[in-house]
């Protein structure tokens, strides 16, 4: 088993970003499936990987994501590029106090598997800017019982959402966006700038 620490953001010049190690993996032929658990998503970051998302699955490869919606951070122009490219989302959502928040990107193929789990969100700022910090979990199916018992743990933990038993994670529709619109969960990217700008710029005058 290889682990690898991913700092992102304290040293621009030399750090490679998260962004950068999620494309290297998506281009990696090792692997055929990719699966993320992630709280929130932008536009922007789905583009900074679209190209080679979207040549993951021409290879008729997998891709599936578990996005959260909580706090209107992740974006109606997200949601809409996700839908547009046929992705396979699910919006998990719960209207309470208890925010869904992972950020687990997991890679998977006949040999060998890797789980980038972090702090990273699927955001440009979050895979590519933002000081962030993730670990890398590289390991030989085969060979390596404790990396395939450790990938095992996350799914295991995650069953009810991956198994579509967990009534707080819905299948991403052009309905269920509608829903989302509609009841404010989530916004424009440009109306989520406005307000946490305004946040900032109260913050920084105190």
């Amino acid at each position: 088993m290889e682990l690898k620490f991913i700092g992102q953001g304290l040293d621009s010049e030399n750090d490679i970003a998260t962004g950068n190690h999620i494309i290297t993996s998506l281009e990696d032929d090792r692997y055929t499936s990719f699966c993320a658990f992630v709280a929130f998503v932008s536009k922007s970051g789905i583009r900074n990987i679209e190209e080679q998302l979207q040549a993951f699955i021409d290879k008729g490869n997998s891709v599936k994501l578990y996005i959260g919606v909580d706090l209107n951070s992740t974006s109606k122009d997200a949601l809409e590029k996700l839908l547009e490219l046929d992705i396979e989302t699910y919006i998990v959502f719960s209207p309470n106090n208890i925010i869904y928040h992972p950020k687990i990107y997991a890679f998977e193929g006949a040999e060998f598997s890797k789980a980038i789990i972090g702090s990273s969100n699927f955001t440009q700022s979050g895979l590519f800017q933002s000081i962030e910090a993730s670990v890398s979990v590289s390991f030989n199916n085969e060979e390596d019982e404790e990396g395939a018992q450790f990938l095992s743990e996350v799914y295991d933990y995650y069953n009810t959402i991956l198994n579509n038993n967990n009534p707080s994670c819905q299948l991403l529709t052009s309905d269920l966006l509608t829903i989302l619109i509609e009841s404010k969960i989530v916004l424009t990217e440009k109306a989520s700038r406005s307000k946490h700008n305004k946040i900032n710029k109260e913050f920084s005058k105190r």
